[in-house]
């Protein structure tokens, strides 16, 4: 099983991501997670230097270089999504929605990410622009503004049909509440993936 967690930058899906593999490893669920980009990969050590404001990239060397990033873990997460459950702190939606929100062209940047695995379900934790501007360390990374998150959250609901299984969490409750929502989520949707293949 394939479990997305996407948002716009500070709404909390690294901390999310790993509550939820914390509490499924508790409840014995055979669980991995995953982060995008993947800094300690070739791909995600120039994107590092990148978000870090180190170096200039064309908007279109960036998204293909975020995308070979997750076609580097594609046998990886085909493998892993089918013997448990694969965590991933963002993924293709993010990729394209903050491409086009860069002005690339949103059919290019969908057809890039086409031959990637699709996930099962994709949690999207949204929060308005001006509450995740307060949060820790907002402003670090160069796509750290209140004029591109608007911007990216705008190619989010333009995109919104892109995914299936989206379920959209307010991102300003507790972290222990996100986690519960995501966890009895998909204890749900598992027990209802066995009984398909049962029946």
């Amino acid at each position: 099983m394939f479990v997305v967690f996407e948002g716009l930058d500070k709404s909390g899906k690294s901390t999310t991501c790993d509550s939820v593999y914390k509490k499924l490893k508790e409840l014995d669920i055979h669980t991995t997670q995953m982060h995008f980009p993947d800094r300690s990969s070739i791909t995600g050590e120039i994107l590092n230097k990148y978000l870090l404001g180190k170096i200039n990239l064309t908007n279109e060397a960036t998204h293909l270089l975020f995308s070979a990033d997750r076609y580097q873990k594609k046998n990886f997460i085909e493998k892993t999504s089918r013997s448990g459950i694969l965590l991933c702190d963002r993924y293709s939606w993010s990729g394209i929605c903050f491409s086009h929100a860069k002005g690339i062209d949103l059919g290019w940047a969908v057809e890039t990410e086409r031959l990637l695995p699709k996930p099962d379900i994709t949690f999207f934790l949204e929060a308005d622009v001006n509450v995740l501007m307060k949060r820790h360390n907002w402003g670090d990374e160069i796509l750290e503004t209140r004029e591109f998150q608007l911007k990216a959250a705008e190619a989010y609901l333009q995109m919104r049909d892109y995914v299936k299984n989206l379920i959209k969490i307010d991102a300003t409750k507790s972290v222990a509440e996100i986690t519960d929502i995501v966890v009895d989520t998909i204890i749900k949707f598992q027990k209802r993936q066995r009984e398909q293949i049962e029946n």
